[in-house]
């Protein structure tokens, strides 16, 4: 792999290949550039090797990767183009990751990645801190994939680290956050198919932290991966026995099951074939659950599938930004604004969302589906003062007027999407219901979802309409029906 000098423009790099012999391919399906001339990816050939170019817009990162029968041969020809092409190695990405600007810490890291700079490590786990949302999340992406690097020097002197300090957290010196925790490991459990002695420390580690959701899923991600050499931790690995912990006497079954059946794949148990039949027996659900844990598609999503996906489904590094921005609605730091009103919005992209829930006593039916968002933008807090169904409706209306924006009240599934985010968690901020988390954000921002207020909705269910998050509606597919008289708060929705 080398990375050209990102100031050299694309014929001049074109020139220099073809002196050296390389012919550009053919490649009729190739879409338009986004910028003039600075073609994204563009294949060269030379006597039976290929030559794989590739630019990234956003960055101004180029990357060459050299492909060949013969490896020997693909790395002298990768050190012939080193000789005369303005190249960019390690000294130079880690420059950037000091770098003032968002877009050169930006560029650092994916310079980093592609050379596998694990010699980084450290300065990349620094960044997962980093003042910028963007290159915090990047960091901890980057991060992730230097981790599951086989045997990669600075991991195996992060191993020395940890024998030296047997009493301290290595995922900790990594990721610190629960949520940095949680990702690292849905990114592991993501992307790998197989275990190696460097996951296997993060997993150990992970596996005796404080926060039994961390312990859980680096439980299932050991079974997924095959990470036989921890058997003993993960059948000793301490489950939550507690109401208090979120998770009632039904769930706590259901957790001690999916320890169980850890525990089966990692003593060699076959995974079950494919079935369409329902798991409504002990023998279906027994086959079921093993194909959930390993990873492998099933027929029917029930509680423990989307709980199981809730803990394996990594938070996309990047949104998906809106295409077209309302005249009226700014783009901020860390979101959007209402400008006229001052109010601050989040952005939910158009991505699929896990929504339902098969809870005990739930006063409307949710069942479990995935829906892709069409995106909108929702209020990041609801408003403080409390108003009947119509008068919330006048209200979004003469904010549409005053704006001309399409403002309105969400639909129930929209609330859902805002406050639960995409992976099927139970509550805005996961699964967990410890007390210091309850007020945080959900993955899109959106703040005081559950536990306040009821807040309005546009769906109806007979003649009642739907209300959401209140005072003890803690979990996010909770629904309840409200006579159009009563008092609840209003989170208002723009359509773009």
């Amino acid at each position: 792999m080398l990375i050209v000098d990102r100031r050299l423009p694309f014929a001049d790099l074109a020139a220099r290949l073809y002196a050296e012999g390389w012919q550009r391919a053919a490649d009729p399906t190739a879409p338009s550039p986004l910028i003039e001339d600075e073609p994204e990816f563009v294949e060269f050939q030379r006597l039976g090797a290929r030559l794989y170019y590739q630019f990234d817009p956003a960055t101004g990162m180029r990357q060459l990767r050299v492909a060949g029968p013969d490896g020997d041969e693909a790395l002298a020809a990768l050190a012939a183009l080193a000789a005369c092409l303005p190249c960019e190695g390690v000294e130079r990405a880690r420059e950037l990751l000091r770098a003032p600007d968002v877009a050169s810490r930006l560029l650092g890291l994916g310079m980093v990645e592609a050379l596998g700079a694990r010699e980084s490590l450290d300065e990349v786990a620094a960044m997962i801190s980093d003042a910028s949302a963007t290159v915090a999340r990047q960091a901890l992406h980057t991060c992730v994939r230097l981790i599951a690097e086989q045997g990669g020097a600075a991991l195996r002197t992060l191993g020395q680290w940890k024998l030296e300090n047997p009493d301290q957290s290595l995922i900790f010196l990594l990721a610190g956050s629960t949520y940095n925790k949680l990702q690292i490991l849905r990114w592991l459990g993501h992307d790998r198919r197989a275990s190696n002695a460097d996951i296997d420390a993060v997993l150990r580690t992970a596996l005796a932290d404080p926060d039994w959701e961390v312990r859980l899923t680096a439980l299932v991600v050991a079974a997924r991966l095959r990470a036989n050499q921890l058997l003993d931790q993960v059948a000793t690995t301490a489950l939550p026995q507690e109401s208090a912990d979120g998770v009632n006497t039904d769930e706590r079954r259901m957790l001690r099951t999916i320890q169980l059946y850890a525990i089966e794949l990692l003593q060699g148990a076959a995974v079950p074939a494919p079935s369409e039949a329902p798991p409504n027996t002990r023998a279906l659900m027994h086959d079921h659950l093993l194909r959930c844990l390993a990873g492998d598609p099933v027929a029917h999503h029930e509680k423990a599938f989307l709980f199981l996906t809730s803990l394996l489904t990594p938070l996309p590094d990047e949104v998906p930004s809106p295409i077209v921005v309302p005249p009226g609605i700014r783009a901020t730091e860390d979101g959007f604004l209402l400008e006229a009103h001052g109010i601050a919005l989040c952005w939910v992209p158009p991505l699929a969302h896990w929504l339902g829930e098969e809870l005990p006593r739930m006063q409307v039916a949710n069942p479990i589906r995935n829906v892709v968002s069409s995106g909108f933008f929702i209020a990041r807090e609801a408003g403080t003062a409390l108003m009947d169904f119509d008068a919330a409706v006048a209200y979004c209306e003469r904010l549409g007027a005053a704006t001309g924006l399409k403002i309105r009240l969400p639909t129930s599934d929209e609330w859902e999407m805002a406050a639960r985010g995409p992976d099927g968690r139970r509550f805005p901020w996961g699964n967990n219901a410890r007390a210091e988390a309850r007020f945080a954000a959900s993955p899109w921002g959106v703040t005081g979802a559950v536990g306040l207020a009821a807040q309005w909705t546009s769906s109806m269910r007979d003649a009642a309409m739907l209300v959401r998050g209140g005072e003890k509606q803690w979990v996010c597919a909770m629904r309840e029906p409200a006579r159009r008289d009563v008092l609840c708060a209003v989170r208002l929705v723009v359509a773009p």
